[in-house]
């Protein structure tokens, strides 16, 4: 068996009002492993899944991947994947304002806009609103 995929060391985080969102944890996640957070609001479910994603530093310990720094996770083999709690559409905006807002917030909306149409990612969709779309014809952009 490899290294592991991730490594938590006595990792924690206290944010800078004092607020304590992680006490000291330490796991282990490897290869191929499906892993579940489940607690009650406010345990630090989020907390510590921005932490593997690099999102937030922890205020002690540390935390590896693949045996190293954050930069080795992108490379062949050495893939991430989240999915958090929290909504990451706007529900009272339509399929094309969700889609440009990352290609406006990145400054490249126009072109890259076009683009997409051209691959079909909003074809015939781009009007409607987000709750009349199945998960499965929101595009990932």
């Amino acid at each position: 068996m490899g290294a592991p995929v991730v490594e938590i060391l006595s990792a924690d985080k206290v944010f800078p009002n004092g607020t304590r969102a992680l006490a000291p944890i330490d796991l282990t996640i490897a290869a191929g492993e499906f892993l579940t957070l489940i607690g009650p609001s406010g345990c630090g479910k989020s907390t510590l899944l921005k932490l593997i994603a690099n999102l937030i530093e922890p205020s002690d310990g540390r935390i590896l991947w693949w045996s190293g720094a954050f930069d080795r996770v992108g490379s062949s083999g050495r893939s991430l994947a989240f999915v958090f709690q929290d909504p990451t559409l706007m529900p009272w905006a339509r399929v094309e304002a969700n889609v440009r807002l990352p290609l406006d917030l990145a400054a490249h909306a126009e072109g890259r806009k076009q683009q997409a149409r051209g691959r079909g990612l909003v074809a015939g969709r781009s009007r409607r609103r987000r709750p009349a779309l199945s998960a499965g014809s929101c595009p990932a952009a």
